[in-house]
């Protein structure tokens, strides 16, 4: 079969001759799906690999459109014509012996599976590293679904017990850590304190709340109310910041920006001294940030959340992180973490004038379960990217047992 087979007007043709260009016959070559989410780990394999060669292959940039909702669109309302496009993509030109696996970071939305499917039908390993490790209703995350990649390589013992409680096989889920939490231990800024809040035009001379924003979607409950509430807690930290004299930044979520912060709050935040969004976005697809996520954390001197991965990572960096609670929500960190709860907006003030120049406060007995179910170790020689490689580096194009 030749690529003259397809029809090349559905898809960019020098983008997949650059592709194909960048396989070296004398490594392990993995393409890496890119998605909006989790392309950390992409970033991390890059950098670190040594005897794998790690492709990025966007069926953005492949099929010409700009976000995964158009793609999504392409493969639902031509379905039959972009399915069978991509397979024969995949047939004529990553078939072969020098292509070991693709990897995605997550594989139950639907165009997802559509296109992990694609692979396994050409016989082409899918390895599906879980970029998050941390969840609000265990029923509803991963919208309830069972993975359908050949491995799945996930956090810590939690969403391994998670998925094969939902019938994975055990056998193809491994434990390597989690890549985001572990890079804390060695964590630098990427700029300096001056430049953090000269970009955010805040004083540097302040001290910071910092609150991370939840999509609140169908793990929350009914979204509508759940986000109403979050707008809430948002008041109640301008509020306090006004009254205490800080900076407030308010980080919006990484997905669907105008749906969890809406017009009026942001004109709210905006229009009070020293509160700032990040993340702010006239569309509502990927949200586009000032600053990284760890400097956020970092040039913060408490974090503020309902339950977000950031206030774990902020524990990591020995920073205080408490729970806002203003309704009724599985409060995860203050159960298994026993971080500080506040239920309304004068138990949130005290807890952040009590709190804002401590240390971590996750209660010290806690710790063992949390490192073993989020993939955390103190251990300076324990590198998940690490285990990674070793995984990818025992699958073969034709070793993988198909599931």
């Amino acid at each position: 079969m030749t690529s003259s087979l397809i029809d090349k007007q559905l898809y960019n043709e020098e983008y997949l001759l650059e592709l194909k260009s960048k396989i070296k016959k004398d490594r392990k070559n993995f393409l890496f799906l890119y998605w909006p989410f989790g392309n950390y780990v992409y970033e991390e394999l890059e950098k670190s690999s040594k005897n794998i060669n790690i492709i990025q292959l966007s069926l953005f940039k492949l099929f010409n459109v700009k976000d995964r909702i158009e793609l999504g669109n392409l493969f639902t309302d031509f379905c039959l014509t972009y399915f069978k496009t991509l397979e024969k993509i995949i047939n004529e030109n990553f078939k072969n012996e020098y292509i070991n696996g693709v990897l995605v970071t997550s594989d139950w939305q639907g165009t997802l599976r559509q296109i992990v499917s694609c692979f396994k039908y050409a016989d082409i390993p899918v390895l599906c590293v879980v970029h998050e490790g941390v969840f609000q209703d265990r029923k509803q995350f991963y919208a309830g679904k069972k993975p359908i990649a050949d491995y799945i390589y996930v956090w810590g013992e939690l969403l391994k017990s998670v998925f094969i409680e939902r019938g994975y096989d055990k056998n193809h889920i491994h434990v390597i850590g989690s890549i985001k939490l572990n890079n804390y231990k060695k964590f630098c800024p990427k700029i300096t304190r001056e430049e953090f809040f000269k970009k955010l035009k805040l004083d540097s001379n302040k001290k910071t709340i910092l609150y991370c924003c939840q999509l609140c979607d169908i793990q929350w409950g009914e979204q509508g109310y759940a986000l109403a509430q979050q707008e809430n807690i948002i008041k109640s930290l301008i509020k306090i910041a006004e009254e205490c004299n800080y900076n407030l930044i308010v980080r919006n979520g990484p997905a669907f920006p105008r749906t969890i912060l809406s017009d009026s709050i942001v004109e709210t935040i905006k229009s009070s001294n020293n509160c700032i969004v990040d993340g702010e976005n006239a569309n509502n697809t990927t949200t586009k940030y000032i600053t990284e996520p760890g400097d956020s954390i970092y040039y913060s001197d408490i974090i503020v959340g309902m339950n977000t991965t950031m206030q774990l990572e902020a524990s990591l960096l020995n920073k205080p992180a408490i729970v806002a609670g203003f309704f009724d929500f599985n409060t995860k960190w203050h159960d298994e973490l026993g971080l500080p709860l506040c239920k309304n907006y004068n138990e949130l003030k005290e807890c952040i004038l009590k709190h804002i120049n401590s240390k971590s406060l996750i209660e010290k007995n806690r710790k063992p379960l949390m490192y073993k179910n989020y993939g955390y170790s103190e251990d300076k020689n324990y590198l998940p990217i690490r285990n990674l490689e070793e995984e990818l580096g025992g699958i073969g194009n034709k070793s993988c047992r198909k599931i």
